[in-house]
């Protein structure tokens, strides 16, 4: 019986927590979408706030809260997308909250002759920072044996290459960070090189809140659990560079 009326409780609590807004909506680049759910798990934890997550290519996020989507917060793969949201004050001034690292993935490299196509995956450059980084890289090679494969994000670039509908690609350190972390992924995840920074456009990735979230001073509140130390330093060791 007791047990009846605290799980009642409980749940009438949480309803009445979540009806006076104890919740928000956060837009979230694909790269970042394992990371923000850990991090989103803890900030819920402490703050009693739950987090809802909504994840995408940060140009297809970009042109939701252009049309007024209901986002309290946007973690952009890049700063480009937030800056331009902050000039047309639909947005704060962004801050960097995590700088991603670019690397190659090839775990069926050993399966490629040099005679036959090659088929890299890519984000749609058009879409995804991760995949105008990638395009800088491969817009440089002269290769009539390289075939280029655009995927919707880069989380999808992940899946057809850890599929093997795809030979390799350019992707998030991070991801394969999460993928052993997690045992997620069906190839070798050590067949990986990282791309220098200065190779590629930069990947500073940038956080702002939405102009027109109803709840801004939890939405700030979220943004100074993110970038505290000690979720700063479990980026780092998920993939993420030090800033």
């Amino acid at each position: 019986m007791w047990r009846n009326l605290f799980i009642a409780f409980s749940l009438s609590f949480l309803l009445a927590g979540n009806a006076c807004g104890r919740s928000l909506k956060v837009a979230v680049a694909s790269n970042f979408q394992q990371a923000a759910q850990i991090i989103s798990e803890a900030f819920a934890q402490q703050h009693g706030i739950a987090v809802d997550l909504i994840p995408g290519a940060s140009g297809v996020l970009y042109t939701q809260i252009q049309q007024g989507a209901p986002y309290d917060v946007f973690l952009s793969a890049d700063m480009a997308y937030p800056r331009a949201l902050s000039d047309r004050q639909l947005a704060s001034t962004p801050k960097i909250y995590a700088v991603g690292q670019l690397v190659l993935w090839t775990p069926r490299r050993q399966l490629v002759s040099q005679t036959q196509t090659t088929t890299l995956v890519i984000a749609d450059p058009q879409l995804a920072p991760y995949g105008r980084a990638a395009h800088a890289i491969i817009s440089n090679q002269d290769d009539p044996n390289l075939r280029i494969v655009r995927a919707h994000n880069i989380n999808h670039a992940f899946k057809l290459i850890d599929s093997g509908h795809a030979d390799g690609g350019y992707i998030a350190l991070s991801q394969l960070s999460f993928a052993q972390a997690l045992g997620n992924a069906t190839s070798a995840i050590e067949d990986f090189t990282v791309i220098a920074a200065e190779h590629h456009p930069s990947l500073e990735q940038g956080a702002t809140i939405v102009a027109n979230s109803k709840q801004p001073k939890l939405a700030q509140k979220f943004l100074t659990f993110l970038l505290a130390p000690e979720q700063q330093a479990y980026l780092y060791r998920m993939g993420y560079a030090q800033q």
